[in-house]
């Protein structure tokens, strides 16, 4: 990179990442649903996350995630995670895929970090990493620590509606 002032840098790179930001977003929303459901070995519970405790234990997520934006709904025909609406099956579901979403985006982000290594040094790449992971893994936290929530809330709203479909 030529030599530039610090504060045209910061600039720069400050733009780089509002680009690489919207970008990964973009492209998660524009992510079919079957390859979201595909992947979803990737994005199932663990058995270290003790169904979303180990978060709520090491992290204090349920002190601080509701400060965290909630940009699902940023491009048309988004989804909000912010809160639930509804208690059906269907939107439940709809719910989970969108946690897979937003995971997806967040590790994308934290992936496209390694485009900085294109016109810098390593240190600065390094560095760009560090802010990635900084901005990115509280995010991919609340994701994972509320997925386990809901697909325990899609599985008995699907039971209900079925005793309710068989009872007709």
């Amino acid at each position: 990179m030529p030599n530039l002032s610090p504060a045209v840098l910061i600039g720069v790179y400050a733009l780089c990442w509002v680009g690489l930001h919207l970008g990964a977003g973009l492209i998660a929303h524009l992510l079919p649903d079957r390859a979201l459901r595909w992947a979803r070995w990737w994005y199932h519970p663990r058995a270290f996350e003790q169904s979303g405790r180990l978060y709520r234990r090491l992290f204090r997520i349920h002190r601080w995630k509701h400060l965290v934006p909630e940009a699902g709904n940023f491009y048309r025909g988004g989804f909000t995670k912010r809160a639930l609406d509804r208690s059906d099956p269907a939107y439940a579901e709809r719910f989970v895929l969108e946690t897979y979403r937003a995971e997806f985006s967040h590790w994308l982000t934290i992936a496209l970090a390694f485009t900085f290594q294109l016109w810098n040094d390593w240190y600065v790449t390094v560095l760009m990493l560090f802010y990635a992971g900084a901005v990115n893994l509280p995010c991919i936290i609340i994701q994972r620590y509320n997925r386990p929530r809901l697909l325990r809330l899609y599985e008995r709203l699907s039971r209900e509606e079925s005793r309710c479909a068989l009872s007709r």
